[in-house]
Protein backbone atom coordinates (compact mmCIF):
# COMPACT_ATOMS: atom_id res chain seq x y z
CA UNK A 1 0.00 0.00 0.00
CA UNK A 2 1.01 3.60 -0.56
CA UNK A 3 0.56 6.34 2.04
CA UNK A 4 1.14 10.03 1.29
CA UNK A 5 0.76 13.02 3.58
CA UNK A 6 -1.34 15.65 1.81
CA UNK A 7 -1.66 18.14 4.69
CA UNK A 8 0.90 18.88 7.37
CA UNK A 9 2.52 21.96 8.86
CA UNK A 10 5.83 20.99 7.25
CA UNK A 11 6.94 20.30 3.69
CA UNK A 12 10.13 20.46 1.67
CA UNK A 13 8.25 20.76 -1.64
CA UNK A 14 7.89 24.33 -2.89
CA UNK A 15 4.74 23.63 -4.89
CA UNK A 16 2.76 22.47 -1.83
CA UNK A 17 0.97 24.47 0.84
CA UNK A 18 1.61 23.98 4.57
CA UNK A 19 -1.23 24.05 7.05
CA UNK A 20 -1.77 22.92 10.62
CA UNK A 21 -3.91 19.81 10.31
CA UNK A 22 -3.73 16.35 8.83
CA UNK A 23 -4.77 14.62 5.63
CA UNK A 24 -3.35 11.29 4.50
CA UNK A 25 -3.95 9.72 1.09
CA UNK A 26 -3.86 5.93 1.26
CA UNK A 27 -3.94 3.65 -1.77
CA UNK A 28 -4.55 -0.06 -1.17
CA UNK A 29 -5.39 -2.87 -3.59
CA UNK A 30 -9.13 -2.25 -3.08
CA UNK A 31 -9.45 1.35 -1.90
CA UNK A 32 -8.43 4.95 -2.37
CA UNK A 33 -8.76 6.51 1.06
CA UNK A 34 -8.47 9.93 2.63
CA UNK A 35 -7.76 9.69 6.34
CA UNK A 36 -8.75 13.13 7.67
CA UNK A 37 -9.25 16.20 5.51
CA UNK A 38 -7.31 18.96 7.24
CA UNK A 39 -8.94 22.24 8.24
CA UNK A 40 -9.94 23.57 4.81
CA UNK A 41 -9.42 23.06 1.06
CA UNK A 42 -5.60 22.80 1.34
CA UNK A 43 -5.78 19.04 0.70
CA UNK A 44 -7.40 19.72 -2.69
CA UNK A 45 -4.60 22.07 -3.75
CA UNK A 46 -1.89 19.64 -2.63
CA UNK A 47 -3.65 16.62 -4.15
CA UNK A 48 -3.75 18.34 -7.54
CA UNK A 49 -0.07 19.24 -7.25
CA UNK A 50 0.72 15.60 -6.43
CA UNK A 51 -1.41 14.19 -9.26
CA UNK A 52 -4.06 12.63 -7.02
CA UNK A 53 -7.64 12.52 -8.29
CA UNK A 54 -9.92 13.29 -5.35
CA UNK A 55 -12.95 12.22 -7.40
CA UNK A 56 -11.56 8.67 -7.39
CA UNK A 57 -11.50 8.47 -3.57
CA UNK A 58 -14.05 5.90 -2.34
CA UNK A 59 -13.49 6.08 1.43
CA UNK A 60 -13.03 8.99 3.84
CA UNK A 61 -12.29 8.52 7.53
CA UNK A 62 -12.47 11.42 9.98
CA UNK A 63 -10.34 10.47 12.96
CA UNK A 64 -12.04 12.73 15.50
CA UNK A 65 -14.18 15.81 15.99
CA UNK A 66 -11.58 18.57 15.69
CA UNK A 67 -11.62 21.06 12.84
CA UNK A 68 -7.98 20.51 11.85
CA UNK A 69 -8.99 16.95 10.91
CA UNK A 70 -12.50 17.39 9.54
CA UNK A 71 -12.73 21.05 8.57
CA UNK A 72 -12.23 20.16 4.91
CA UNK A 73 -15.42 18.09 4.78
CA UNK A 74 -17.39 20.72 2.88
CA UNK A 75 -14.58 21.21 0.36
CA UNK A 76 -14.38 17.44 -0.20
CA UNK A 77 -18.10 17.09 -0.85
CA UNK A 78 -18.00 19.85 -3.43
CA UNK A 79 -15.74 17.56 -5.45
CA UNK A 80 -16.82 14.04 -4.45
CA UNK A 81 -20.37 13.00 -3.43
CA UNK A 82 -19.91 9.25 -3.89
CA UNK A 83 -17.33 8.35 -1.24
CA UNK A 84 -18.54 6.99 2.10
CA UNK A 85 -17.45 9.15 5.05
CA UNK A 86 -16.87 7.19 8.26
CA UNK A 87 -17.10 9.16 11.47
CA UNK A 88 -17.84 8.46 15.12
CA UNK A 89 -21.25 9.90 16.14
CA UNK A 90 -19.71 11.80 19.07
CA UNK A 91 -17.40 13.67 16.69
CA UNK A 92 -20.18 16.19 16.03
CA UNK A 93 -20.49 17.08 19.72
CA UNK A 94 -19.11 20.65 20.11
CA UNK A 95 -15.40 20.61 21.01
CA UNK A 96 -13.25 23.42 22.39
CA UNK A 97 -9.63 24.33 23.06
CA UNK A 98 -8.98 26.48 26.14
CA UNK A 99 -6.84 29.47 25.21
CA UNK A 100 -5.90 31.56 28.26
CA UNK A 101 -8.81 29.89 30.11
CA UNK A 102 -11.28 30.89 27.36
CA UNK A 103 -12.87 27.95 25.46
CA UNK A 104 -12.50 28.45 21.71
CA UNK A 105 -14.62 26.29 19.41
CA UNK A 106 -12.50 23.78 17.49
CA UNK A 107 -15.15 21.24 16.48
CA UNK A 108 -16.83 20.17 13.25
CA UNK A 109 -19.53 22.10 11.44
CA UNK A 110 -22.81 20.40 12.48
CA UNK A 111 -24.50 21.21 9.17
CA UNK A 112 -22.82 18.15 7.61
CA UNK A 113 -23.91 15.57 10.19
CA UNK A 114 -27.02 14.45 8.29
CA UNK A 115 -25.39 14.16 4.87
CA UNK A 116 -26.34 10.86 3.25
CA UNK A 117 -22.71 9.94 2.55
CA UNK A 118 -21.85 9.85 6.26
CA UNK A 119 -21.67 6.44 7.93
CA UNK A 120 -21.64 6.55 11.71
CA UNK A 121 -19.32 4.06 13.36
CA UNK A 122 -18.83 2.92 16.96
CA UNK A 123 -16.23 1.42 19.28
CA UNK A 124 -15.51 -1.17 16.59
CA UNK A 125 -16.61 -0.95 12.97
CA UNK A 126 -15.62 -3.34 10.19
CA UNK A 127 -15.69 -1.65 6.77
CA UNK A 128 -14.55 -4.82 5.00
CA UNK A 129 -12.05 -7.63 5.45
CA UNK A 130 -9.15 -5.20 5.00
CA UNK A 131 -10.32 -2.16 6.99
CA UNK A 132 -11.27 -1.99 10.68
CA UNK A 133 -12.06 1.13 12.69
CA UNK A 134 -11.85 1.23 16.48
CA UNK A 135 -12.31 3.89 19.14
CA UNK A 136 -12.84 4.40 22.89
CA UNK A 137 -9.31 3.12 23.59
CA UNK A 138 -8.55 2.04 27.15
CA UNK A 139 -5.28 2.42 29.07
CA UNK A 140 -3.35 5.32 30.59
CA UNK A 141 0.23 4.77 29.44
CA UNK A 142 1.89 7.87 27.95
CA UNK A 143 -1.36 9.81 27.51
CA UNK A 144 -0.41 13.37 26.46
CA UNK A 145 -0.79 15.99 29.19
CA UNK A 146 -1.51 18.56 26.45
CA UNK A 147 -4.96 17.00 26.25
CA UNK A 148 -5.89 19.01 29.35
CA UNK A 149 -6.68 22.12 27.32
CA UNK A 150 -9.29 20.29 25.23
CA UNK A 151 -12.96 20.22 26.16
CA UNK A 152 -16.31 18.94 24.90
CA UNK A 153 -19.91 19.98 25.45
CA UNK A 154 -21.89 17.87 27.91
CA UNK A 155 -25.38 19.22 28.36
CA UNK A 156 -25.06 22.85 29.39
CA UNK A 157 -21.46 22.48 30.55
CA UNK A 158 -18.02 22.18 29.02
CA UNK A 159 -16.06 19.26 30.44
CA UNK A 160 -12.71 17.61 29.78
CA UNK A 161 -12.72 15.82 26.44
CA UNK A 162 -12.84 12.04 26.91
CA UNK A 163 -11.84 11.39 23.25
CA UNK A 164 -14.41 8.62 22.86
CA UNK A 165 -14.89 10.14 19.38
CA UNK A 166 -11.30 9.39 18.33
CA UNK A 167 -11.13 6.46 15.93
CA UNK A 168 -8.17 4.67 14.43
CA UNK A 169 -7.81 2.58 11.29
CA UNK A 170 -6.30 -0.88 10.90
CA UNK A 171 -5.38 -1.90 7.35
CA UNK A 172 -4.55 -5.57 6.68
CA UNK A 173 -3.11 -6.33 3.27
CA UNK A 174 -0.53 -8.74 1.83
CA UNK A 175 0.22 -10.10 5.30
CA UNK A 176 0.97 -6.63 6.67
CA UNK A 177 -0.88 -4.85 9.48
CA UNK A 178 -0.74 -1.05 9.38
CA UNK A 179 -2.20 1.23 12.04
CA UNK A 180 -3.31 4.74 11.04
CA UNK A 181 -4.13 7.39 13.65
CA UNK A 182 -4.91 11.09 13.79
CA UNK A 183 -3.61 12.65 17.01
CA UNK A 184 -3.40 9.64 19.34
CA UNK A 185 -5.11 11.64 22.09
CA UNK A 186 -5.69 8.40 23.99
CA UNK A 187 -1.95 7.65 23.84
CA UNK A 188 -0.24 5.91 20.94
CA UNK A 189 0.96 3.04 23.17
CA UNK A 190 -2.59 2.27 24.28
CA UNK A 191 -3.80 2.46 20.67
CA UNK A 192 -1.12 0.01 19.50
CA UNK A 193 -2.08 -2.42 22.28
CA UNK A 194 -5.74 -2.32 21.28
CA UNK A 195 -4.89 -2.81 17.60
CA UNK A 196 -2.87 -5.89 18.53
CA UNK A 197 -5.76 -7.17 20.65
CA UNK A 198 -8.21 -6.75 17.75
CA UNK A 199 -6.03 -8.41 15.11
CA UNK A 200 -3.97 -10.84 17.16
CA UNK A 201 -1.04 -9.89 14.94
CA UNK A 202 2.04 -7.69 15.40
CA UNK A 203 1.73 -4.20 13.91
CA UNK A 204 4.16 -3.65 11.02
CA UNK A 205 3.83 0.12 10.74
CA UNK A 206 2.19 3.01 12.59
CA UNK A 207 1.34 6.30 10.86
CA UNK A 208 0.03 8.92 13.27
CA UNK A 209 0.51 12.19 15.05
CA UNK A 210 1.47 11.71 18.72
CA UNK A 211 0.00 14.99 20.08
CA UNK A 212 3.21 16.19 21.71
CA UNK A 213 2.84 19.86 20.69
CA UNK A 214 0.09 22.42 21.24
CA UNK A 215 0.44 24.87 18.32
CA UNK A 216 -1.79 27.48 19.96
CA UNK A 217 -0.14 27.56 23.40
CA UNK A 218 3.32 26.80 21.94
CA UNK A 219 3.77 24.05 24.51
CA UNK A 220 5.41 20.63 24.16
CA UNK A 221 5.62 17.56 26.36
CA UNK A 222 8.66 17.58 28.65
CA UNK A 223 11.78 15.43 28.28
CA UNK A 224 10.67 13.00 31.00
CA UNK A 225 7.47 12.23 29.09
CA UNK A 226 9.34 11.90 25.78
CA UNK A 227 11.90 9.53 27.35
CA UNK A 228 9.10 7.31 28.63
CA UNK A 229 7.34 7.41 25.27
CA UNK A 230 10.49 6.48 23.33
CA UNK A 231 11.19 3.62 25.75
CA UNK A 232 7.71 2.18 25.24
CA UNK A 233 7.63 2.71 21.47
CA UNK A 234 10.92 0.85 21.09
CA UNK A 235 9.39 -2.22 22.75
CA UNK A 236 7.54 -2.85 19.50
CA UNK A 237 9.28 -3.89 16.29
CA UNK A 238 7.04 -1.74 14.07
CA UNK A 239 8.19 1.18 11.94
CA UNK A 240 6.81 4.58 13.00
CA UNK A 241 5.89 7.39 10.63
CA UNK A 242 4.77 10.46 12.53
CA UNK A 243 3.49 13.89 11.50
CA UNK A 244 1.15 16.76 12.41
CA UNK A 245 0.75 17.31 16.19
CA UNK A 246 3.95 15.48 17.15
CA UNK A 247 5.83 18.69 16.38
CA UNK A 248 9.32 19.01 14.96
CA UNK A 249 11.25 19.53 18.20
CA UNK A 250 9.69 16.53 20.04
CA UNK A 251 10.27 14.48 16.87
CA UNK A 252 13.98 15.34 16.85
CA UNK A 253 14.22 14.42 20.54
CA UNK A 254 12.55 11.04 19.94
CA UNK A 255 14.62 10.49 16.80
CA UNK A 256 17.83 10.64 18.84
CA UNK A 257 16.64 7.64 20.85
CA UNK A 258 14.78 5.72 18.17
CA UNK A 259 16.95 6.22 15.12
CA UNK A 260 15.65 4.72 11.87
CA UNK A 261 12.60 3.28 13.62
CA UNK A 262 11.01 6.76 13.52
CA UNK A 263 10.48 9.06 10.53
CA UNK A 264 8.57 12.34 10.08
CA UNK A 265 6.28 12.14 7.04
CA UNK A 266 5.93 15.71 5.78
CA UNK A 267 3.39 16.92 3.23
CA UNK A 268 4.17 15.48 -0.20
CA UNK A 269 6.17 12.55 1.12
CA UNK A 270 5.11 8.97 0.38
CA UNK A 271 5.87 5.67 2.05
CA UNK A 272 5.20 2.26 0.49
CA UNK A 273 4.50 -0.56 2.92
Amino acid sequence: MKIMTLVDSLTEQKDLQCKHGLCLYIETERHKILFDLGSDETFLYNAKACGIDIKAVDTVIISHGHSDHGGGLGAFQQVNRTAKIYIHPEAFIPHYNKVVKIPVFCGLDPKYKNNKEIVYTGDRYIIDRNLILFSNVEGNKCVPSINHSLQMQEGRHKVADNFAHEQNLIIQEDGKVVLIGGCAHRGVINIIKQAFFLTGKPIDAVVSGFHLTDPVLKKTENDEFLDKLAYNLKKYSCQYYTCHCTGWEPYLYLKQQMGEQLYYLQAGETVTI
